[in-house]
């Protein structure tokens, strides 16, 4: 091999090493619902885009996106999680033939009357540091917290905000070790700010098997999501008011928020509402809608309400979602509702938008009436509430805004998020920031320099032969 093949070849090498694409995979697990539900993982993406659901426990189930841009696996409700503290082989992963195929997915526990849904976010956008989000155990079901282990001898640490049904005290920390693959789920009189820590990265759900919002009202409904690790807390959320069928009418969402260190400030609409340290959290009516900001990074829910906190006979019941920061909106979102046996007739896309973006909002390549949309009070953001068909589809704008999924009928609703910057599943991830200027080359620019200086090496050994 010539002196120039020999340099050629690493450095092609490097090349394919810095645009070779990732593996991604999907991880979840099944907290116990009400009882009797169906179990059902959605997949989305582009057509022909083939791959596997499997679990330790020996579920291994084949799926193949269909022109409907989605495809649909059945699960058994037997390996739900039960049991408060059990460590069990069943959780579950989604991965693709193709490593390089980006897929998103949700995961449905549907009963009558109970129900809620997930977006599941992409593994590279797990991390080892979470605090707990769910609902307060009222009418004897309790919170649920479930964990996901992502690699083998994965240590995790958790310190209960509350007791858990399992016996571990709260404020105590406790220790234990879970593989790939491996599920646990806690549960509590409210497993909220309750601190988690792992060696490896996990997937971490809150919510409860079937809740009351807020506590005292009626009806009760599973509620599932879920959430970030404390790395993707935001400082700024819009949180957008829901009044469709299953919304809450003028009675307004709760939303919970949950801080991560000591002295958070947190405001809503611009007004101090509490002041928290590292587990606490704070629950308000949302009225409306409106725009939380905090003096340290947050997690931040909005709940649907059970059905009799409705005005009039509005239909819907609770259900549960993080919502992503401004800083983590996409411009662009490739999403699906639960289809076939498992669609609802009420669907909706929940929207938070700046205000002057909604004449380039489109829908399926349609745009979005304004008609959809409000004003959030005398803020620059609008809120948008967009009744579609079960299914998937794409909707799309010039610069970044928040999507929710919300459907639902008579006593029973779901509510999810539906992707960020740092988990764009399926949809187009936005596009990287510019690198600073620090004088320092980056990888692509020293690869090109050298694939110049070799051309020179070229030229220079021409003219001497």
């Amino acid at each position: 091999m010539s002196r120039y093949r020999r340099t050629i070849v690493p450095l092609l090498g490097l090349a394919a090493c810095l645009t070779a694409a990732h593996a991604n995979e999907l991880y979840f697990t099944m907290p116990a619902n009400f009882g009797g539900e169906t179990d059902t993982i959605f997949i989305y993406g582009a057509p022909g885009t083939s791959g596997t659901v499997t679990s330790p426990n020996g579920f291994s189930v084949p799926f193949t996106i269909d022109p409907s841009k989605v495809a649909s696996v059945s699960l058994s409700p037997g390996d739900d999680l039960s049991t408060s503290g059990t460590i069990t082989n069943n959780g579950f992963i989604v991965a693709t033939t193709n490593p390089s195929d980006k897929v998103g997915a949700s995961y449905l526990s549907r009963q009558t009357a109970t129900t809620d849904t997930t977006y599941l976010f992409d593994s590279t956008a797990l991390g080892t540091s979470y605090v707990a989000a769910g609902y307060q155990q009222d009418i004897g079901y309790p919170s649920q917290l479930s964990i996901v282990g992502t690699a083998n001898g994965t240590t995790v640490t958790i310190t209960p905000a509350l007791a858990f049904g399992s016996g571990q005290a709260a404020g105590t920390p406790f220790s234990f070790t879970i593989d790939k693959g491996q599920a646990v789920m806690f549960t509590s009189q409210d497993v909220t700010g309750s601190m988690i820590n792992s060696s490896s990265p996990i997937a971490v759900f809150g919510g409860n098997q079937c809740a009351d919002v807020p506590a005292g009202a009626y009806a009760c409904d599973h509620l599932l999501t879920a959430l970030p690790s404390t790395d993707h807390f935001t400082s700024t959320a819009v949180v957008p008011f829901t009044v469709g069928t299953e919304g809450a009418g003028s009675a307004g969402n709760l939303i919970r928020v949950v801080a991560a260190t000591d002295g958070t400030v947190v405001q809503y609409n611009g007004a101090t509402v509490a002041t928290l340290n590292a587990g606490q959290f704070f629950d308000f009516n949302g009225g409306t809608g409106g725009i939380v900001t905090s003096s340290s990074p947050v997690e931040v829910m909005e709940f649907l309400t059970s059905q009799s906190t409705h005005s009039g006979t509005t239909p819907g019941d609770p259900a549960i979602s993080w919502i992503p920061g401004v800083d983590q909106w996409l411009s662009d979102y490739i999403f699906s509702t639960p289809v076939g046996s498992e669609a609802y007739v009420n669907n909706f896309l929940d929207i938070a938008i700046h205000t002057s973006d909604l004449g380039s909002l489109m829908l399926d390549g349609s745009a979005v009436p304004g008609s959809d949309c409000v004003a959030l009070g005398a803020t620059s953001y609008s809120t948008c509430e967009i009744a579609i068909a079960a299914g998937s589809g794409e909707i799309l704008d010039t610069n970044p805004f928040l999507l929710l999924i919300d459907g639902g009928t008579t006593y029973d609703s779901f509510l999810t998020f539906a992707g960020t910057t740092f988990s764009p599943g399926a949809s187009p991830p936005p596009p990287p920031p510019p690198p600073p200027n620090t004088g320092v080359p980056e990888p692509a620019t020293l690869f090109l320099l050298g694939m110049g200086l070799l051309g020179v090496y070229g030229a220079r050994r021409q003219r001497r032969s």
